[in-house]
């Protein structure tokens, strides 16, 4: 039996691109709710109400690499303030601003997709 090295090639690559998959958005933080129904995140929005009030403070749900990763700025009014973008666990991937400029994700701007306010606690004197 004579065996056809292209057609194996073929098949060994049509079975390998087969079992890749797309990144799809991890589901935990697909909710209707998430400031309820996460618990880390439920915490930031209720130390925004507590500790910010004349600075003020947002929470915003973007997509960013294919994930939920939610923005949050905790000092809304501050020019100085830090910015803090966090992945579904409730872990920091991201940071902008503060003192010195950090900006530790340059594409987040060009990337970060499906912008949705979920929190926006500003008050006025």
């Amino acid at each position: 039996m004579k065996v056809n090295l292209p057609v194996i090639i073929f098949i060994l690559l049509f079975i390998s691109l087969g079992s890749c998959h797309r990144n799809e958005v991890d589901p935990d933080c697909d909710s209707d709710n998430p400031l309820e129904d996460i618990p880390w995140l439920k915490a930031q929005k209720e130390y925004i109400e507590m500790s910010c009030k004349m600075s003020g403070g947002q929470i915003i749900r973007y997509i960013y690499h294919g994930n939920y990763v939610f923005l949050i700025n905790t000092c809304y009014n501050c020019m100085d303030g830090l910015i803090s973008v966090y992945d579904c666990n409730g872990e920091v991937i991201c940071e902008f601003g503060g003192f010195a400029g950090v900006n530790t994700c340059p594409d987040f701007e060009a990337e970060a997709t499906d912008s949705t306010m979920l929190f926006d606690f500003v008050q006025h004197k």
